[in-house]
This record gives C-alpha cells, structure tokens and sequence, in this order.
C-alpha cells in the first residue's frame, strides 16, 4: 500500500476520508480503501514464498521478499 494513499488523523481534507467498514483504516482515495476491503482486510496473506514460510497480502511484496531475502529474480 501506498503511504500517500492512507489518510492520517488530522491531514487532508475530512470530506474525502474513506474508513474501511471492517477495520477503520482510512483511505484519502475510494477505490483504495475498496481494493483494501475486498482483498486485504481481515484475510491471511495469500501469497506463499516457495522457498521459506514468509506469506504476503501482496504479490509485489513476495517478489521484493524474494530478490532480497533470497537473491533470486521471479
């Protein structure tokens, strides 16, 4: 997740704050706190490093875990 994309308390504009319904996360943009709910919060990560027990919510972030935990290129 982008970090400009997640609103903290007391910046931006408090009409365009999106909370998430499950977890109360709040996003400045829509669409990213929807992709939030429908496919990260509240679930397991389901994305499974082939070469050791690390999970992640993210595909991106496996390949990154990959090159540099295992110095291997998917």
């Amino acid at each position: 997740m982008k970090q400009r994309d997640v609103d903290v308390e007391g910046e931006g504009d408090s009409d365009s704050r999106y909370p998430c319904h499950k977890c109360g996360r709040v996003y400045r943009w829509k669409h990213t706190r929807d992709n939030h709910a429908k496919n990260e919060c509240g679930q397991d990560p389901r994305f499974q490093c082939p070469l050791c027990p690390h999970r992640s919510k993210r595909a991106p972030n496996l390949r990154i875990h990959i090159y540099l935990k295992h110095n291997k290129r998917i």
